[in-house]
């Protein structure tokens, strides 16, 4: 799961809840921040992640989901995550 809230308060920005929130398999396996872009090629969106988020998310490397669907529409929804998540893009054609 990916998500990250329209609108931060105080609160949010002092306990770093400001960040995107990711989770894997269920919240034992999530936190806030951690995530440093999404890079999308052929049928598989990469989610790179920081040093920070490997630990909190208790992997050794990035996550990549791989999709069965036409290329121009993972490119299109990977825009929108930049938009909706404001996060870095790399994406490869």
């Amino acid at each position: 799961m990916l998500q990250r809230g329209l609108e931060q308060d105080e609160q949010d920005l002092v306990l770093e809840m400001d960040k995107i929130h990711i989770e894997i398999e269920d919240q034992s396996r999530s936190g806030y921040g951690g995530v440093a872009a999404l890079r999308s090629s052929e049928d598989v969106l990469r989610i790179e992640l920081t040093s920070h988020g490997k630990k909190f998310l208790k992997i050794d490397g990035d996550v990549i989901i791989q999709f069965s669907c036409d290329h121009s529409i993972i490119t299109k929804w990977v825009e929108r995550l930049h938009v909706t998540l404001h996060v870095h893009p790399r994406i490869a054609v």
